[in-house]
């Protein structure tokens, strides 16, 4: 029974990473600017840190292959990028202490690493123009400050309800 619970999680974060923006108005955000929510990469991060390698980098290309269909033009960006940022994450806390500032951290730098990865494979393929200054502006700093507000208020949760499932050891 507890398998179940883990799928149907990650698919609820899934749906809810779409609609929150919606949900919950971002006060400090002016007109142009986009905030974008990636609470699945939070799911991952946590999964990576608590849970089973395995599983966190498995659920890192379903989630990432199922992301790209439903929400991208272009196939493999975010199936690539969710397992690798949690293979680097998994790797960091070999020698980092997983408590809860090394995780925010750790969750800001991948959703850094995240927005720059999609933003230079769209200026490479021609998805966009936008300069690297206007991109910081309006995109990668109003994200990391709601990421920033996400992880500060769902890692604890997401914690808990990892180690409750008992997935695996961090070390498989």
């Amino acid at each position: 029974m507890r398998t179940f619970f883990l799928p149907v999680m990650v698919m609820f974060i899934f749906v809810l990473e779409s609609i929150i923006v919606d949900l919950v108005p971002i006060p400090f955000l002016s007109d142009h600017q986009v905030a974008v929510p990636h609470l699945l990469l939070l799911m991952i991060v946590i999964l990576a840190a608590y849970g089973s390698r395995k599983i966190a980098v498995i659920y890192g290309i379903v989630f990432g292959l199922l992301f790209d269909v439903v929400y991208t033009q272009v196939i493999g960006i975010y199936a690539f990028a969710f397992p690798t940022l949690a293979y680097l994450v998994m790797q960091a806390l070999r020698v980092l202490n997983p408590n809860i500032f090394v995780l925010i951290f750790l969750t800001e730098l991948s959703v850094a690493l995240l927005e720059f990865f999609t933003y230079g494979i769209y200026l490479l393929i021609g998805m966009t123009a936008v300069p690297l200054q206007l991109f910081t502006i309006d995109r990668l700093l109003p994200t990391l400050a709601l990421n920033f507000v996400l992880a500060c208020v769902l890692i604890y949760p997401l914690k808990k309800f990892v180690l409750g499932l008992k997935i695996g050891e961090h070390n498989d």
